[in-house]
């Protein structure tokens, strides 16, 4: 076997290096590369995801409630926490926000469709739905919300509107 020289074991290790640092620089372009293209894919799949279509539940299988129902699931008494939105029922007990001392409380028991729409947590606009006109924006901002909603609580009825209270 024959021996190498120090300057040999120098010139080798100094490629060896060269050969890593630009290994390390095509990887980390590379990798810049692919988290471009799963950002992209990723804000592709947000754009064509439609917020949930109340039309397209399976709401036959819902229970048809009335307000009245909706009413007396305020949360007062240990009771369930009902709010309505767009005529569906969400069970929104799992939440503290929608308690009774929450901040959300005053919606418990309510159709705060209009609230929503609104973006306005008084009690002035609780179970209006249906019987106001709302412009486009307040539109868009209920629909963003049932959507909101949607993703996070059980729907578990409907509200029929021919029978309220």
């Amino acid at each position: 076997m024959e021996n190498i020289s120090i300057s040999q074991f120098l010139v080798g290790s100094i490629i060896l290096v060269a050969i890593y640092v630009v290994y390390q620089i095509f990887d980390y372009r590379s990798s810049i590369k692919r988290a471009e293209i799963n950002t992209q894919q990723v804000q592709n799949e947000e754009k064509t995801q439609s917020p949930p279509n109340p039309e397209k539940l399976e709401i036959a299988s819902l229970k048809l409630m009335t307000l009245k129902d909706v009413k007396q699931n305020n949360g007062q008494g240990g009771k369930n926490v009902f709010v309505a939105i767009k005529n569906f029922v969400f069970d929104v007990t799992s939440s503290d926000s929608y308690k009774p001392d929450g901040p959300y409380g005053v919606f418990a028991g309510h159709d705060i469709s209009i609230s929503l729409g609104k973006m306005n947590i008084s009690e002035e606009f609780l179970d209006m739905y249906g019987t106001v006109t709302q412009p486009e924006d307040e539109i868009a901002n209920m629909n963003s919300w049932f959507s909101y909603f949607y993703t996070r609580y059980p729907v578990i009825g409907r509200l029929d509107d021919k029978k309220q209270d």
